[in-house]
């Protein structure tokens, strides 16, 4: 029965190329990217949701 993947590799040089970027790279190429704010539920609607329902 034929391996899945039948090329071996030998060495992680086989996976990453000198064209890859490097993990120091990879930081500095977003730098311009501002997390995003999220809006928070208004006091009225937190109050509504904690009264336990009626039977």
């Amino acid at each position: 029965m034929p391996a899945a993947c039948d090329s071996v590799l030998e060495d992680i040089e086989d996976i990453v190329s000198a064209e890859d970027l490097k993990p120091h790279d990879r930081q500095f190429v977003r730098k311009n990217v501002f997390p995003k704010v999220r809006k928070r539920n208004s006091q009225k609607n937190i109050q509504a949701d904690d009264d336990p329902p009626s039977d």
